[in-house]
């Protein structure tokens, strides 16, 4: 009897990590929330970065947060350059055992040129399918079950992979100015025309734009070279509220979106409703 508890034992121990749920942290809410949708019930993720109306760039994470991280079974950021406040307590933070996963590492280089890649099409099926792989390498038990669950996430997506089909046929060719380049992405693959980068990296990098950005950008407003301005909803300064009601003055539809996915959206819904409310504008009924 005591050597099948034994085995019994040994058993969970190869099977379940810590005892337990798979504990993921993840720096940025969207990868927190794909991680808790792909791992349903054998998964606890949750995310550093969850206040919808903090500058990200300006984040810096506690001592409970640091802790969260050296405690979690998975750690996920996204890299390139835009959450290195994680790289640089891993090292100190890190345990034995412990999986990262570098989302921009999983894309190829032509496709990281923009940090902002949870805005890009082609990164959460390519998370999803590395994150599965580390659930069933700690959690071998019941591959089957993730699985499933990752097909289910694939299946969903392609509904937002038609919607931005659709998209492409309906606005390609409209031009947006844009005041931080965190829609371009989403941008390229619907076929819009982006101005006013300059001016969107200078604000991106918490610089001030130049002189000449400034008037760029501020010309094709009055000359509304633009059907629509996107703005980052949690990116604010006086340059950019200036902006902002000139386009309002010069009948551009202005629409914010969110850097930081909020905790009570899942991924797919969130980025169909910023998408509605864009294309929204492009057509007259935003």
């Amino acid at each position: 009897m005591k050597s099948i508890i034994y085995k019994m034992l040994c058993l969970l121990l190869l099977c379940s990590p810590a005892w337990g749920l798979i504990k993921v942290v993840a720096a940025e809410t969207c990868y927190a929330d794909v991680a808790q949708t792909l791992g349903g019930k054998f998964v606890e993720a949750s995310p550093l970065m969850a206040n919808i109306n903090q500058d990200p760039h300006l984040f810096t994470a506690s001592v409970a947060q640091a802790k969260a991280l050296s405690q979690a079974d998975i750690v996920v950021f996204n890299g390139a350059g835009y959450d290195t406040w994680v790289e640089n307590l891993l090292p100190a933070l890190k345990r034995k055992n412990q999986l990262i996963v570098e989302v921009a590492a999983l894309l190829s280089p032509a496709v990281v040129t923009n940090p902002h890649i949870w805005y890009d099409p082609v990164t959460m099926p390519l998370y999803a399918k590395a994150l599965t792989a580390r659930f069933k390498q700690l959690d071998s038990a019941h591959a089957t079950y993730f699985d499933q669950r990752l097909q289910q996430f694939l299946k969903a997506y392609q509904h937002l992979e038609g919607y931005l089909a659709t998209l492409k046929q309906r606005d390609a060719g409209k031009t947006i100015l844009v005041t931080e380049p965190l829609f371009e992405p989403m941008a390229k693959v619907i076929g819009l025309h982006v101005i006013g980068e300059g001016f969107a990296r200078s604000m991106m990098n918490e610089a001030s734009p130049s002189p000449q950005d400034i008037a760029e950008f501020e010309e094709a407003i009055t000359q509304r070279r633009a059907q629509a301005l996107i703005y980052n909803v949690q990116q604010t300064s006086p340059l950019l509220e200036r902006m902002k009601d000139k386009a309002r003055d010069h009948h551009i539809p202005v629409v914010g979106i969110r850097e930081t996915q909020p905790l009570d959206k899942h991924y797919i819904d969130w980025m169909r409703e910023q998408l509605r409310a864009v294309d929204g504008a492009l057509n007259g009924s935003h």
